[in-house]
């Protein structure tokens, strides 16, 4: 059986932790400007060993509260992804890094759903996906 380590191509400091690099450059290369009016971005390195971690190709990922929508990023490994965001304002935002992402990876849109919607009146649907990841 093939063990998984978490996040390998990163050092662990003295404590043993991950200290992620800053991910404000690969954002901008990802995401439209957009995407800096949320006040709580997760990291997307981190959130991209999260994904390599838990999941593999083809499995479908869900964020319940999706904010920019920083869990896009799995299409691009493979992985299908809903976003549920209850703010409209988001929800917009997360539209506009979508049609961003299409540019550079096209056809990634056909991965992802973006749903505008408190995530109480969406769920629970049973085995809608296979992971949830959020911050």
């Amino acid at each position: 059986m093939n063990i998984k380590q978490f996040a390998p191509e990163y050092n662990l400091n003295d404590e043993g932790w991950i200290k992620f690099p800053p991910d404000s450059d690969y954002r901008k290369r990802m995401f439209p400007p957009e995407v800096n009016q949320h006040p709580a971005k997760a990291n997307v390195y981190l959130v991209q060993a999260i994904i390599e971690y838990v999941s593999e190709p083809d499995d479908i990922l869900m964020d319940i509260m999706a904010g920019t929508g920083t869990l896009m990023v799995g299409a691009l490994v493979g992985r299908s992804v809903i976003c549920i965001e209850i703010s409209e304002k988001f929800h917009k935002i997360q539209v506009a890094a979508l049609e961003f992402l299409e540019n550079i990876a096209p056809g990634i849109s056909g991965m992802i759903s973006l749903v505008n919607l408190p995530c109480q009146t969406y769920l629970p649907i049973p085995d809608l996906a296979d992971h949830i990841i959020f911050s």
